[in-house]
């Protein structure tokens, strides 16, 4: 067993962690519209959740759960969303912004030109 501090910090890590999972989800979303899409990230945002967190359960604590994971994972969510979300939010529009006016410029004729 480890000490509860160390818990607390990586737990802390795994909600952040997780809230950039959602927000990489959000982007690849923006790309790949479909009702498809959403369904399968849907299913598969509750299954990583569960995952992260019981592996890391039980790999860095033998398996014996504590509210302060719980709290310690929200914690460190809500301050990835607090904290990082806003700028990576703009990163991710900004990216995806510029890649959408590469695609059009494929079809114009300077395009052409330049992308061959």
């Amino acid at each position: 067993m480890m000490n509860s501090s160390i818990l607390f910090s990586t737990f802390v890590i795994i909600g952040a962690v997780y809230a950039e999972y959602l927000c990489v989800t959000k982007f690849i979303k923006m790309f790949l519209k479909g009702r498809v899409i959403d369904i399968v990230f849907q299913i598969l945002n509750p299954i990583i959740l569960i995952a992260l967190f019981y592996v890391t359960n039980l790999y860095m604590n033998m398996g014996q759960f504590r509210l302060y994971f719980v709290l310690a994972f929200v914690f460190g969510f809500l301050l990835y969303k607090i904290t990082f979300y806003k700028m990576l939010d703009k990163l991710h529009k900004l990216i995806y912004n510029k890649l959408t006016k590469l695609k059009a410029l494929k079809y114009t004729k300077f395009g052409k030109f330049v992308l061959k």
